[in-house]
């Protein structure tokens, strides 16, 4: 309720018909169809997170809904039958709506700068494994800290706040020997009068590396206990759902082969709310320039040379970009195993298909130039995102940020990592294949992409432009801190303090 950019998809419509958008006749269709939506949507948003995702649409999402226009026999929703531009224009309606409210976004946040907090010095003895497997995600988190000190939307007055933002660099730190910085950090963090005014509340912690705050990691097992215990009142901003997660596995919904290790990682919540940022893509300190003291490992380790061809260009989603792409479908993968059963998702496109039946394709094992790797990422119409060790993978991002149709293999990804879900919702902008099916006949699957129509794909891209404005903080028009903020307020309001839910 308190979330600023929630879209009313019927005020849209009037909206649109009193512009003389949409005839007498098509608007009669509409009314019609939003009171069948209206009886659906009260039947699927009070049932369990299985059965609300059973309702999720492959295609096309209605813009006002958590859930999708369906029926029966899961065919595609109608199109008006005099022509589509009512459709696109609706959807050019709510997203210009949703732009508008975040450009004249009103929320404040407070940025904590106490040097024991902050800890903006160079970290050294960096733990190469962890460094190599998981810079993308330290150095995105240092990215949102330096976005976030350059907003106009942060106060130096903690009494004009809405939001506070302990900037401890959680993921630069964990993947060194110096772990003892977190305590630091946080002790200090915890003495603070601003905090124990709140008693935590309205403070975000951000650390989108993947071993952070999950309850079966020994990375840094000191963490778990000490935020479980003195930090339930904060927000988590990860790349995944956690309270989320706990909460599906306790309604009993299906993770497929993830159920046993989530129980391990997720049976319960480290605090009382949380924000998904989804998975950090290839970055480089050129797209978002960090200061020195964050830059001095990646250069020990990464070579910038490295940083930058590593890094994708944004590419502005359209139309034109999608028309004149020369590849239908993008996807390369490596020739390994991956655990909980995802090999088989990830080698099938590869090992089980005839490309020769395919529109021309990028599909094969790993490209070893990296040049090539992003020219033909680029050059892509759709971007096969499949399941991994996780559900989510750093090829979503990188889908978005080419502007490249994602096309998703992972079930539970809507539960698992919805990307500022306050905002975006994932099928507006992406298209799901059930898992089942793509495993069976991933060649079929493919194929049908070629059955959407020049409408639905304009829709996906439209929404898909929408998203890269949210999600990509260097985008030039980037809407990524009154993004974040709202999701934060919402996460703040949706807190639930059933004991059985936290750690």
């Amino acid at each position: 309720a308190y979330s600023q950019f929630a879209t009313h998809h019927e005020d849209g419509i009037k909206a649109l018909a009193i512009n003389d958008y949409i005839d007498q006749e098509e608007e009669r269709v509409f009314e019609e169809e939003q009171k069948q939506e209206a009886v659906a949507a009260d039947h699927v948003a009070n049932a369990t997170p299985d059965v609300q995702l059973q309702h999720r649409h492959v295609f096309l999402e209605s813009p006002d809904l958590s859930i999708t226009k369906t029926t029966d026999t899961d065919t595609k929703p109608p199109i008006p039958e005099n022509g589509d531009k009512p459709l696109l224009k609706a959807i050019d309606f709510i997203i210009a709506e949703k732009e508008e409210a975040m450009q004249n976004c009103s929320i404040r946040f407070y940025m904590y700068d106490h040097p024991n907090i902050t800890q903006e010095v160079p970290i050294t003895g960096f733990i190469r494994k962890y460094w190599r497997t998981h810079f993308k995600e330290a150095l995105n988190d240092e990215s949102i800290f330096t976005v976030l000190k350059k907003s106009p939307l942060r106060t130096m007055n903690p009494d004009e706040a809405d939001v506070f933002v302990p900037a401890i660099p959680f993921s630069r730190i964990t993947n060194s020997v110096e772990r003892k910085r977190i305590s630091l950090a946080l002790d200090t963090l915890e003495k603070d009068e601003i905090f124990r005014k709140h008693y935590g509340y309205k403070h975000v912690l951000i650390g989108t590396l993947f071993l952070l705050f999950r309850l079966d990691t020994s990375a840094i097992p000191f963490l778990n206990k000490r935020i479980s215990t003195s930090f339930t009142n904060v927000t988590l901003a990860q790349s995944w759902d956690a309270n989320a997660v706990a909460q599906a596995l306790r309604d009993g919904y299906d993770f497929h082969e993830y159920n046993q290790p989530f129980k391990k990682m997720y049976p319960k919540a480290l605090t009382h709310s949380c924000i998904s940022l989804g998975l950090a893509a290839s970055v480089s300190s050129t797209i978002v320039p960090l200061p020195e003291y964050v830059n001095v490992p990646s250069k020990d380790f990464f070579p910038e040379k490295f940083l930058e061809q590593d890094a994708l260009p944004l590419t502005i989603a359209s139309m034109e970009k999608w028309q004149n792409s020369s590849n239908f479908i993008f996807y390369q993968s490596k020739p390994g195993t991956s655990v909980n059963n995802s090999t088989i998702y990830r080698h099938a496109p590869i090992t089980n298909i005839t490309m020769s039946n395919l529109p021309k394709s990028k599909i094969r094992f790993g490209i070893n130039s990296r040049q090539e790797w992003a020219k033909e990422y680029i050059d892509s119409k759709f971007c096969l995102n499949i399941r991994g060790d996780s559900p989510y993978s750093h090829s979503n991002l990188r889908s978005i940020r080419v502007g490249c149709i994602p096309v998703i293999v992972a079930d539970c990804l809507p539960v698992y990592s919805p990307i500022m879900k306050s905002v975006l919702n994932m099928s507006d902008y992406a298209i799901f294949i059930d898992e089942k099916k793509f495993v069976e006949n991933p060649e079929k699957e493919m194929l049908s992409l070629l059955e959407l129509s020049e409408t639905e794909i304009e829709a996906k891209l439209k929404h898909l432009a929408f998203a890269q404005r949210v999600i990509l903080m260097d985008h030039p028009n980037s809407l990524f801190v009154p993004a974040f903020l709202d999701n934060a307020i919402s996460a703040f309001n949706s807190v639930d303090l059933s004991e059985e839910t936290y750690a």
